[in-house]
């Protein structure tokens, strides 16, 4: 009799053994899935899951989150890997997902929104094939002239080209003139009377080294609208003033136009200011530059300078 008890018992345990193992077995492992919105440089997750109790979250520029579904901002656009793990009483899994950060114009420009220093350009003592010289002010923004290295150093302007200008992602401007003097267009420095340096040559480089100082601080920012401006083209031979009208929608040949708070420039100052940029970079930045020439029409552009401009 009491062989059959402990046999029983026996077999008992066996049993709850076998019971405890099957529901350890049946513990269920984490499911999940996730997704990203992309918003600029804002990212909004969204979850799927069953059986998970804690999410690590990395977004691949440095940064991680266990939130459920967190929200991120990205300081800079590129391509960034982001890695969901997640862990449950079933164990844990991970999987990845790849998001591009588009990189607008205005990053290029001054950076991405966690760069307080700011993006510094000069004026680039080189010369791009199809890319500097002078032209007719019109749409297709035309080069009839082409430029050299250096252009500046022959007509006796070279100190400028040390010239700073500084964008910054909240829209604000610096200039830093490392000589106390800008470069002008010359009826910009007659009208000021601010002429300290003109062009060795003002009917191939209509230009000067003004002592205007511009404001201490000052603002940027781009527009994509066509732009209508009243001209006198020096180029075409014209005999009245007429009217060219920029756009940009689609353009191949240009992206925006660069609008400044009044005194502030790129490259150089004159009386109605005109800055157009061509293409732009991380590493390179071309503009045509509105300058006026004709005495008698002061306030009308008269020729396009195309400057191209490199980061400090």
């Amino acid at each position: 009799m009491k062989n059959i008890i402990s046999t029983y018992k026996i077999v008992t345990f066996v049993f709850l053994i076998g019971i405890l193992v099957s529901c350890k077995e049946e513990v269920e492992p984490p499911l999940f899935e996730f997704y990203g919105t992309l918003n600029e440089y804002e990212l909004t997750t969204k979850v799927k899951s069953a059986n998970v109790d804690t999410y690590l979250w990395d977004f691949g520029d440095g940064n991680t989150s266990t939130e459920t579904e967190p929200i991120h901002t990205y300081g800079s656009g590129g391509e960034y890997t982001v890695t969901l793990t997640v862990k449950g009483p079933g164990g844990e899994k991970t999987k990845e997902k790849s998001f591009e950060v588009a990189i607008p114009i205005e990053e290029l420009l001054a950076g991405g929104p966690g760069n307080t220093e700011g993006k510094t350009w000069v004026l680039s003592k080189g010369y791009v094939v199809g890319a500097d010289g002078s032209g007719s002010v019109s749409n297709d923004l035309k080069i009839e002239n082409s430029s050299v290295e250096e252009v500046l150093r022959f007509f006796g302007l070279k100190d400028e080209y040390e010239d700073e200008y500084t964008f910054y992602p909240d829209g604000a401007y610096k200039i830093d003139s490392k000589n106390g003097l800008i470069l002008a267009g010359i009826l910009f420095g007659a009208a000021t009377e601010t002429i300290a340096v003109p062009s060795s040559d003002l009917n191939t480089v209509p230009l000067c080294a003004s002592t205007f100082t511009p404001p201490a601080s000052g603002t940027w920012t781009l527009d994509y609208d066509d732009y209508t401006v009243d001209v006198f083209n020096v180029f075409t031979g014209a005999q009245a003033p007429e009217q060219v009208t920029f756009n940009f929608n689609e353009s191949d040949n240009k992206v925006a136009r660069l609008v400044f708070s009044e005194g502030h420039f790129i490259g150089f100052l004159d009386l109605s200011p005109l800055f157009i940029i061509k293409k732009v970079t991380a590493n390179e930045l071309n503009i045509a530059i509105g300058l006026d020439v004709v005495e008698q029409l002061p306030f009308h552009t008269s020729l396009f300078i195309h400057f191209t401009f490199i980061p400090k």
